[in-house]
Order: C-alpha cells, then structure tokens, then sequence
C-alpha cells in the first residue's frame, strides 16, 4: 500500500502530464513525513525553475516562510496582509492571522499527581494479522501533566492509541487504568471506567458527518445508558458545550459536515472533555487546525490536564515540544526516547536520537 506521500507524488506527476502553467497545493503537508516534506518543497523549486507558478496553501506559517517568495495573509476570508518574505517574520504573520502576539514559552508544567494509566511492555498487532506494530512499550500517566507521543507518522502512534482504547488487539503485555487490568477491554466498557480517546480519524471513526451536530455530541450519553432520551434536556447539553467551547454552527439540526475542521475539532473535543475522563487520548488533535484554532486548542489543554492525565499522541514535533511536559518519540513501533521536556530539547536533538535507534537496531 502507498503512503500517503507517495499517493502525493503520483497526483503531482499526473498534473504535470497537462503541462500547467499554475499548480495550486492545498494543504499538502498535513499527513506527510518530514522527508517525503522535503521532497515535496524540492520540487516546488523545480517547478519554480521551469518557469510555472507555484500557489501552496497552508496554515503552516513556518513552512510557508521558507520557501515562498510572496505570502498573502487570509483572516475570515478576507486578505489581510501581503508580503514578500524578506519584508516580514514568522512571528508578524502569526500575530496577523491570530491577533494575537505569538508566545516563545511552551505550556507550563502543573502540579503533577498519581500514575493513572500504566503501559506494562505492550506490543500491538499491526495491519497485518500477527504482525507488530508496537513492540515492549512501557510508560506511565499522571494526572496534571500532558504527555506528547510523537515520531515520524507510521512508526506505531496510531496503533498504541487504538491498543489502549480496545480497538486493536494486543499481543502482550498489559494496561492498567488506576491499577485494574483493562487490556484488549472494548472502548464502551473503557468510557465506563474513565478512559476516553478521539482517534486521529475525525470523518470515521470519531464522528458521523452525515449526522446530526447534536447526535455527534450526545451519542455517548444515550449509547452508555447514563441518559433517558429526553430531546429536551439533550438539546440544551449540546447547546451548552458547543457554547462554551466556542464552536460556530448554524443549528444543532444540522449536518456535522456543515462544519470547518477547526469547528468539528472543538466539537469532539468538547464532547470527550464533558465525560469527565481520568485519561484522555487525543489522536492528531493539531492535524489541519490553523494558526487561531491551534492557539484555542493549546488553552484547552492547559486547563483540562489540572483534572486528569492528558496523552496526546502527534507526528507534529514541533507542536509536541510546545504543549509536553513529558516527551515519548517511538520510532519503528519502540520507544527511543521517553522524559521531562527541558530546555534545550530540539526536533535536531530528537532527530540525531531516531537515527541512533534506527542504526542500533540495524
């Protein structure tokens, strides 16, 4: 099966067949690899050197800093400010599109407390039945801390996160949620116990799009056999989260699909968040969110893991070293590095850590 880059780079190859003068890429960065990223600015500068007009469309500011000649600031639909790049900084284009001023500090460590969640020498089934895509992986929890699981996407995030939360099998090992052994327990009955998680895949498994905005909130409630079906009282529980979490919609009538990615982020996170979780997984929650969204995502977290063990699991390093108080980076389904995010910790040291693993293990 193709990754998702090299899925990119055939598409890329049958535009080309048209020979276009103008090549518009829209997000095109959001489910890649940092190398197959590289590749694909290569030959944005191969494009450029043939004389064609490159559009790249991202809320990846950085990104669209090194290596556009003219940036164009969009806010609400509107175009807000336009530049070459040596006229402006990746900070004034983060404080255009936000209207906020950009803060160096990543989010402070909380008064951290017991281990909630124990990962006791795990290995996941992969794709392929009997196949491992997370080997002897050990780690622990706490309420008050956030920790991050990053790495270069494909190498076992994904598939440690839907191990713990019951949707794919595990071969060995155990997981102990507040000391009782709840391996390869389905997800309603872990919901039950206080474990929940929004995997990485919003439109499928996380939600409903067809649905309703207001089914896609209250699901669980009806589903766990915590509610009688009362439309009443529902409909005022979906109006209320969606008001105190800030998500623009029309009604609660319609479609989940009616709403922007950042809108139905907001909508699902609230919906986990209100269950009132010991431990909550977060799947990719930074993939496709722009500049002010990223910014309402980053205070949630702050707040919610003063009430319970936060475990969110990225290919966005950057974004990890930004909200983690503690930093776990897998690499080929292992753990290679696993501790407290000090100062001085880099995607440059991280990266210098991976290729040490990767050439131990060789």
């Amino acid at each position: 099966m193709l990754s998702t880059g090299q899925r990119q780079k055939l598409e890329v190859l049958r535009i080309l067949q048209n020979s276009p003068e103008i090549i518009i890429f829209d997000e095109p960065t959001t489910l890649i690899s940092e190398t197959e990223k590289e590749e694909l600015f290569e030959t944005f500068m191969k494009l450029k050197a043939e004389g064609k007009t490159v559009v790249f469309i991202t809320h990846k500011l950085r990104e669209a800093y090194s290596v556009s000649d003219r940036i164009y600031v969009i806010r609400s639909g509107v175009i807000i400010g336009r530049y070459r790049r040596d006229e402006t900084s990746v900070e004034e284009l983060h404080d255009l599109v936000s209207g906020e001023e950009i803060s160096p500090d990543r989010l402070q460590l909380s008064s951290v407390g017991e281990a909630v969640l124990r990962v006791e020498d795990l290995s996941i089934e992969g794709s392929i039945q009997g196949e491992e895509a997370v080997k002897g992986t050990s780690f622990e929890a706490r309420r008050g801390e956030l920790l991050a699981i990053s790495g270069v996407a494909g190498n076992g995030q994904e598939e440690l996160l839907e191990g713990i939360f019951g949707m794919r099998k595990i071969l060995s090992g155990r997981v102990l949620l507040d000391g009782k052994d709840v391996t390869n327990m389905p997800p309603r009955n872990l919901r039950k116990l206080g474990l929940a998680a929004l995997p990485s895949d919003r439109d499928g498994t996380a939600s409903c799009k067809t649905a309703s905005i207001k089914d896609n909130l209250v699901i669980h409630k009806v589903t766990d056999g915590g509610w009688f079906v009362v439309n009443r009282r529902l409909d005022a529980f979906a109006i209320r989260l969606l008001s105190d979490f800030g998500v623009a919609y029309g009604s609660i009538f319609d479609p989940a699909s009616s709403l922007s990615g950042g809108n139905l982020q907001k909508l699902l996170l609230s919906r986990e968040i209100s269950s009132e979780p010991r431990v909550l997984l977060l799947g990719e929650p930074f993939r496709g969110l722009d500049v002010k969204h990223l910014q309402i995502l980053r205070t949630v977290l702050a707040r919610i893991k003063e009430e319970m063990a936060v475990i969110v699991f990225t290919a966005d390093l950057e974004e990890a070293l930004r909200v983690g108080d503690r930093i776990i980076i897998m690499s080929e389904g292992r753990i290679v590095f696993n501790g407290v995010n000090r100062p001085g910790l880099s995607k440059h040291m991280i990266g210098k850590l991976i290729l040490k693993a990767t050439g131990e293990r060789q």
